[in-house]
């Protein structure tokens, strides 16, 4: 049987909000926005049951055996491995963009709160910069910057 343990006020907030962006962004890139939204709800639900290096593949594999069609997004979201997919891209773009208290930020602050709680050395750090720095090479997100720098939290 697995521990569960409650998920901070903060990760809540992170998630809602990028369900929020995800469903906002969708259909920009064609994408279906509840899909989009029901995945950014998803995506970190597995911090209940599982650590910063797990939660990802974890939550996906989860996600897998109960039929959830978008499970791989969800256990790759990231690394550069999620950027596979449109929807993982638009996962990932929102993931970026939120920080862990469920503001818009952007990138350069998204890494700023990344480096605050890990620390600029840490893997988590090095994995979100290369991530980010892949994301902004994608069409995907090309077609969402201008809308994302509207939406920043100011």
């Amino acid at each position: 049987m697995t521990d569960f343990t409650i998920l901070k006020e903060s990760r809540v907030n992170h998630s809602r909000t990028v369900s929020y962006l995800m469903g906002v962004l969708a259909p920009i890139v064609n994408i279906d926005s509840h899909e989009a939204a029901l995945c950014g709800w998803l995506h970190d639900f597995a911090y209940c049951i599982t650590d910063n290096e797990h939660h990802a593949t974890v939550g996906g594999e989860l996600l897998k055996e109960q039929g959830y069609i978008h499970w791989s997004e969800i256990a790759n979201h990231g690394s550069l491995k999620g950027l596979e997919t449109p929807l993982g891209v638009l996962l990932n773009i929102a993931d970026m963009t939120v920080d862990s208290n469920g503001q818009i930020v952007g990138f350069d602050k998204r890494l700023n709160d990344v480096a605050s709680r890990y620390g600029k050395d840490s893997i988590q750090y090095m994995k979100c910069k290369d991530v980010i720095d892949a994301i902004m090479q994608t069409t995907i997100y090309n077609k969402l910057k201008n809308t994302i720098q509207k939406l920043i939290t100011r």
